[in-house]
Order: C-alpha cells, then structure tokens, then sequence
C-alpha cells in the first residue's frame, strides 16, 4: 500500500506552504500563502483521495 505524506509535503513545500506546528493528535499545521489559511495535514495519508482534499486544503490544484 501507498503511503502518500511524503509526496504531500514536498508538494506543499514546492507550492510556497510551510509547515507552523504539531497538531494536538496526530496531524501537523500547515500554512498556504496562496490560501492565507491555516490547515491540518495527516501524519499518515494512506489514500490518494485524502492526499488530494489536503492539497486543495492548500489551494493546490493538482492532484497526485
């Protein structure tokens, strides 16, 4: 099985976001200069469906 975080961040960090901070749980807080929005990326992504609502949480319109 896949697992897609790894492919995630780097395209987070390609698109001008940044990681802020750990999460309470098991997430990470990111922030999208596109968006000017904080949002939460899952440390473990293991659906590419997932791994595309997180890229658009981003204001990132490609999909993996």
């Amino acid at each position: 099985m896949v697992e897609y975080e790894k492919m995630v961040r780097e395209v987070l960090e390609c698109n001008g976001c940044e990681f802020v901070r750990l999460g309470a749980g098991d997430y990470e807080i990111w922030y999208s200069e596109v968006t000017g929005k904080h949002f939460p990326v899952d440390l473990v992504i293991k659906s590419r469906r997932h791994a595309n609502i997180v890229l658009r949480h981003g204001g990132i319109d490609s999909e993996l």
